[in-house]
């Protein structure tokens, strides 16, 4: 792959949006919304494509450093203890510019200097801030080819909330940096993030960082233990790029100092990926539907063509099958959404049955886990035991849900597929009998294609625990002796334990009944729309040739000019995907 392939896929890009652009003008000429609304959104799935590059790995990784040396400036906050606590995006800007986006929905202008205020955990403890994400626009290299790197956080350290926040960004992922560190093994728990991580990224460049630690001797041995572990863990060979992030920042940063080899091979895999991989495949696909567009386009005028050919009566026949056809497929409509909804409650109803073991196998462990807790940390002062009991209870409570939620996701993803598909089927086949009504009243098959949708990926769960002595009258035993106290502490806790597991349930049983539901809400507008548009749009062609008939021979000429001026439009963008071709 070539820099000059990475162009080549650019200008193809750019060819596209030109003859997306004339199609929608085509489509509002025609006063055809369905074929204005797919050219949009065509259009602007290519102007607004991004590619999401997570970084990932456990804490004192040299993430941030890293990314540092892919834009080329000491650009995010580094230091030895863990240190990143809000997930970070960084995409290309002209002008550098920080923006914190906050839980509650607001958002917040701020200065570069003042990042480690809003991401790290010495200036923003826990998230205190409530800030959602933190976006810097930066104008870097690697930022301009519609890139978007994001830090998270590390995982596996004591701040149990940053672990949670990499997981909650594991959807977003296109593609991920999955960072090791030559002077230590890969732990279990790193490999359980790479496992969740390949369900969501569709490419991982694997780096063996802080290589510079070790003699060539224990780099060899780290890269080979590696190696042989990741290649247990995925059942292929691994490409391992060996890198001092450090080094290679220092290189771009201090003019005369050699770039780090293994550094240079990852920035070399990166640009060829995003260059050819991910931008040819997006081209790709949004080629194949620009044609279908098109091919559809064509067949709409031949109706329309044909229509105008028609005497009255056989126009009026015409209207008398299409408006049959309307009430058929609206009954078919019917019957879809009250059918997708009851499986939709069937769904849900499997996923609460398949909770319950859970709450029930944990209650009595999570509570031991509870004593056992306290029994280590009851010298803390009263307000510092709380606390950490409450960080504790939730992050038991995550782990538990978690390791189900990695077994429950695909389960419930199949399901929903299969109804999915099953539905998708029935709009085929509806579509099927628009293709065979105009092929039966116009000689010309409309052709369409239904596409099913996916279960929506994005979750707006989180664990929540209580703390129990909140209210005025809770706190009262918080002022008895502290042996006393302290002995209350540890009862609400192991109460708490007992409590907290079904409220989580339920929470995460609500968070599934709403993607569900917005999954299928979504899916069956989609299936009205488009087994209803098209024959409206043929409804309206007839009606159109209707009122043709009793117009003058000036009028029809007109109409007749601007059929032609159509098809020579469509002859322009014809040539315009031929020539975008590589």
């Amino acid at each position: 792959m070539t820099i000059h392939n990475g162009i080549e896929v650019e200008r193809e890009k750019g060819q596209l949006i030109h003859a997306l652009d004339q199609l929608l003008q085509l489509a509002k000429e025609r006063s055809s919304p369905r074929l204005e609304e797919q050219a949009r959104k065509l259009g602007e799935k290519l102007k607004k494509f991004t590619f999401n590059l997570v970084v990932l790995g456990e804490f004192k990784r040299g993430k941030s450093t890293l990314i540092n040396a892919l834009v080329g400036a000491s650009l995010l906050p580094t230091a030895t203890i863990p240190l990143t606590s809000v997930a970070t995006i960084l995409r290309f800007g002209k002008a550098n510019k920080v923006t914190a986006k906050l839980c509650d929905g607001r958002v917040v202008d701020a200065m570069i200097e003042n990042l480690p205020d809003l991401v790290t955990e010495k200036g923003n403890p826990k998230n205190v801030q409530g800030i959602a994400v933190v976006e810097i626009e930066y104008s870097a290299k690697i930022l301009e080819e519609g890139i978007r790197i994001i830090d998270t956080p590390g995982t596996g350290s004591v701040y149990v909330h940053n672990t949670q926040t990499t997981y909650d960004f594991l959807p977003e992922a296109d593609a991920a940096i999955f960072v090791f560190v030559a002077d230590q093994p890969a732990t279990r728990a790193e490999l359980d993030l790479l496992k969740a991580s390949r369900a969501f990224s569709t490419r991982h460049f694997f780096v063996l960082n802080k290589i510079d630690h070790l003699d060539e001797e224990g780099s060899r041995e780290s890269l080979s233990f590696l190696r042989d572990t990741l290649k247990a863990e995925l059942q292929e060979e691994p490409n391992i790029f060996a890198v001092s992030a450090k080094k290679a920042l220092a290189a771009k940063e201090e003019a005369g100092t050699d770039m780090d080899a293994g550094f240079a091979e990852l920035e070399q895999a990166l640009l060829e990926f995003t260059l050819k991989d991910k931008a040819s495949t997006l081209v790709d696909s949004v080629k194949r539907k620009l044609e279908s567009l098109i091919d559809e386009t064509e067949q709409l005028i031949a109706v329309e063509r044909s229509s105008m050919a028609m005497p009255r009566n056989g126009l009026d026949s015409c209207l008398n099958a299409l408006t049959k056809a309307k009430g058929e497929i609206f009954r078919e409509q019917q019957d879809a959404e009250f059918i997708v909804k009851g499986e939709i409650q069937k769904l849900v109803k499997v996923i609460e049955n398949d909770l319950q073991p859970v709450v029930a196998d944990n209650e009595s462990s999570l509570q031991n886990s509870m004593k056992e807790e306290f029994e280590k940390h009851q010298s803390l002062e009263t307000e510092a035991l709380i606390e950490h009991l409450q960080t504790i209870l939730k992050a038991h409570i995550a782990n538990i849900f978690d390791t189900w939620r990695r077994a429950e996701d695909p389960k419930v993803q199949k399901s929903f597929q299969f109804l999915n598909g099953r539905f998708a089927e029935k709009g085929n086949e509806i579509i099927a009998t628009i293709e065979s009504l105009t092929s039966d009243l116009f000689q010309t098959k409309v052709t369409s294609v239904f596409e099913q949708g996916d279960l929506q990926s994005s979750s707006k769960h989180r664990y929540a625990v209580d703390n129990p002595f909140t209210l005025s009258i809770e706190m009262l035993p918080l002022l008895l002796p502290s042996v006393l106290s302290k002995q209350v502490i540890r009862g609400r806790f192991i109460e708490a334990a007992k409590q907290e597991l079904p409220r989580n349930s339920g929470r995460l049983r609500a968070d599934y009944q709403e993607r569900l539901e917005a999954s299928a809400k979504a899916f069956l507008q989609n299936f009205k729309i488009t087994t209803s548009q098209a024959l409206e749009e043929i409804e309206m062609i007839v009606n159109r040739a209707i009122e043709q008939q009793s117009s003058t021979a000036e009028v029809k000429d007109i109409a007749e000019q601007r059929l032609a001026a159509q098809e020579a439009q469509l002859g322009l963008i014809k040539a315009l995907i031929a020539e975008g071709q590589l």
